[in-house]
């Protein structure tokens, strides 16, 4: 069995592949055949999972054997401030888009 696999089985703990499933959004089959080692999650899906439990992804995929605390509350944090910046820069750039479709209509009238 791979690290992944094991791992998140200990992550759920005593829950049911259901619960934990419902909880993340995938189907309880899903989370079935990650725990039986026969498929592993895409990246997006991984980092709901150490968002959820609160572990780092270098931990669950079994590329380190301690988990170090705090860890993942920096990297989610870090994530999301990375996101936030994203945001701002599209909004930039919409309102800039849209104050030079101004100034064209503007030269038009």
């Amino acid at each position: 069995m791979n690290t992944f696999s094991e791992r998140i089985k200990q992550l759920r703990n005593d829950r049911s592949q259901q619960d934990v499933a419902d909880s993340i959004g995938v189907t309880k089959n899903k989370w079935s055949t990650w725990e039986l080692g026969k498929y592993e999650p895409d990246l997006e899906t991984l980092t709901l999972i150490c968002e959820k439990f609160n572990v780092s992804a270098d931990w669950i995929l079994g590329l380190q054997d301690v988990q170090a605390e705090n860890e993942p509350a920096v990297h989610c944090a870090n994530r999301k401030m990375s996101n936030i910046s994203n945001a701002l820069i599209k909004i930039s750039e919409t309102t800039r888009e849209l104050a030079e479709g101004l100034a064209e209509l503007g030269k038009t009238l």
